[in-house]
């Protein structure tokens, strides 16, 4: 049941605005208010610094050093995008085994529940690869042996 508005004092200067209720509790409306719009102005402000630090490249790691993945961080928002040549360092004999996991890249930001999936796509359209990210790292699986020579990957997770 709503609680009923009983009377109502008004400082002409606006500074005070006390609403009695029904239960004969006096609360100040207008400084609740204030607290309303000051709570805003600090996440707006929190929020301008979180984007501060908008892009960046990914770093290499192990083998897969010929790449070029960039990030753009929008708020908890990370866009990645970019290319790994796994065919300068594939064993020629072997491939990449399916089912295999490699970590090709880490950036500085952690998703949100750990793990979140980026598109793959590899040269001639072949879907060799699953492409995700994991922790901090950028991580892909083959799906076929023999793994054609290059990943292309782009994809958007939340960060935590």
């Amino acid at each position: 049941m709503a609680t009923e508005a009983k009377g109502m004092q008004v400082n002409l200067n606006g500074t005070t605005t006390d609403v009695l209720f029904k239960d004969e509790t006096a609360r100040n409306t207008l400084s609740q208010q204030q607290e309303a719009i000051n709570k805003n102005a600090t996440d707006i402000t929190a929020l301008n610094n979180d984007l501060s630090n908008i892009s960046g490249t990914a770093t290499p790691v192990g083998i897969f050093t010929n790449q070029s993945i960039s990030y753009m961080r929008f708020g908890k928002i990370v866009v990645v995008t970019g290319w790994v040549n796994t065919g300068s360092v594939q064993d020629p004999t072997t491939g990449y085994p399916e089912g295999n996991h490699y970590t090709i890249a880490s950036i500085p930001y952690t998703p949100l529940g750990g793990a979140a999936p980026l598109a793959a796509y590899c040269m001639n359209g072949a879907a060799d690869a699953q492409v995700w990210v994991e922790g901090g790292n950028i991580v892909f699986k083959s799906t076929k042996d023999p793994f054609s020579n290059a990943i292309y990957l782009s994809g958007a997770f939340i960060m935590a």
